[in-house]
């Protein structure tokens, strides 16, 4: 989950250093509405490929402890990504 946030301040980061840009570019004749629609097409991008990397690393974590912890703790072997656990990282990446 932390990762998610510190991708979402990114954006956030990434959007405020970008103004200037956007100033320059409207300056030259581009519209305010082409200006919006790549700077939402850029971040759609960016946060579906940072949720597929969540999205495995987060398998590949669950993977790793269950085979290094099973004989150890009970129910380990329960642990998964589960469709609860996608909807609350999308619930925290978008809030």
């Amino acid at each position: 989950m932390d990762l998610l946030t510190g991708i979402r301040h990114a954006f956030r980061n990434l959007s405020a250093s970008r103004r200037r840009e956007f100033v320059v570019r409207e300056a030259l004749g581009t519209t305010r509405w082409r200006l919006f629609r790549q700077s939402l097409a850029e971040q759609i991008l960016l946060v579906a490929e940072a949720a597929v990397i969540s999205l495995r690393l987060a398998k590949w974590g669950a993977s790793v402890i269950r085979a290094l912890g099973a004989t150890r703790l009970p129910r380990l072997y329960d642990l998964s990504v589960d469709a609860r656990s996608i909807r609350r990282a999308q619930t925290h990446l978008l809030g």
